[in-house]
């Protein structure tokens, strides 16, 4: 039952992003749950990329990667690698990655999202701290309602107008946003758009699982854990795929894909499923869960969540196969 990874998708996903602007490619959280080697498929075309924590970085370095690699989140132990760049907020950020081989910093300005971030008050305080001790690399800040044109709009006029006298180089704008106006900053970060999860960029993961089991049920008999019984004659399929592979139990309804026909999901376990099928499906069948016809967007509304999250939640146990 593994996941396939269309690594031609997530390079042309890559190259349209690259026609908008020049990009750093987010793999944190093991590429959204697709595997951290997609970035050797794709440092050709990337300025470089972006992890989530010193680990990540460490991945990346030892898969051979040699292009900058910005890490977002805070970290109080320097590598002993070049091409790292640690993204800082003030002085005690920079005080605890001090060494004799300047480190590569990037600032980060708080815009609004009130998560990491140097007030832009005192952006140049830290600015100026930095270049003493390390080489500034970039500074940035992080868009947190691209949905919301007035959210948005108020971040990038902070954003612009607290970096309007710094040379250095700047990036803001992500995946949903980086048609905005790109050509203001040195690059974009972009994740999701390089997996197929927002709308514009091609799919790049599919999942199909075979039919375990064939059961032919009557009114009133149950059908899963609880008490829920059937309301009338019904032909299940049982499908070896349930919560703990990131297939969520039922929120919202629900459907899979096979010979031509959607089936609705009734039920969800552990470590498996239940699909209300017809008489076109045998146990020789191979069911989607998730491709062309069940896309990614609409799993995600099924799970009642964002397409991030159904990505970086699928199980380790299922297998990454790179086609």
């Amino acid at each position: 039952m593994p996941i396939k990874v269309n690594l031609s998708a997530i390079k042309r996903n890559a190259r349209k992003i690259n026609s908008y602007s020049p990009f750093y490619a987010v793999v944190k959280a093991d590429a959204y749950g697709l595997g951290i080697k997609i970035a050797s498929v794709i440092e050709p075309i990337c300025k470089g990329f972006c992890v989530a924590n010193k680990d990540e970085a460490c991945e990346l370095v030892a898969l051979g990667i040699k292009k900058p690699v910005l890490i977002l989140g805070k970290t109080k132990h320097k590598l002993s690698y070049d091409n790292i760049v640690y993204t800082v907020s003030d002085r005690t950020d920079i005080d605890v990655l001090r060494t004799q081989s300047l480190p590569n910093f990037a600032i980060k300005i708080n815009t609004g999202m009130n998560r990491y971030g140097s007030s832009p008050t005192k952006f140049f305080d830290t600015l100026n701290y930095a270049k003493t001790f390390g080489n500034v690399h970039s500074v940035y800040s992080h868009l947190c309602a691209v949905e919301d044109q007035n959210v948005t709009k108020m971040q990038i006029d902070i954003f612009n107008a607290t970096t309007s006298n710094c040379a250095t180089k700047k990036h803001l704008l992500a995946s949903k946003s980086v048609a905005l106006d790109s050509k203001n900053y040195s690059y974009s970060r972009c994740g999701i758009a390089l997996y197929g999860g927002i709308d514009g960029f091609e799919s790049c993961a599919r999942i199909t699982v075979p039919v375990a089991e064939i059961h032919e049920l009557r009114k009133g008999q149950l059908c899963g854990y609880g008490t829920r019984r059937l309301k009338e004659n019904s032909r299940i399929a049982i499908l070896p795929i349930g919560y703990a592979d990131g297939y969520r139990r039922l929120t919202n309804p629900r459907r899979v894909y096979a010979n031509g026909k959607y089936f609705p999901i009734i039920s969800v376990c552990m470590d498996a499923c239940f699909a209300l099928i017809d008489e076109t499906i045998t146990k020789n069948d191979e069911i989607e869960i998730l491709g062309k016809h069940v896309t990614l967007n609409e799993l995600a509304k099924s799970f009642g969540t964002i397409t991030y999250e159904v990505l970086t939640g699928l199980g380790k146990r299922q297998k990454r196969v790179y086609l």
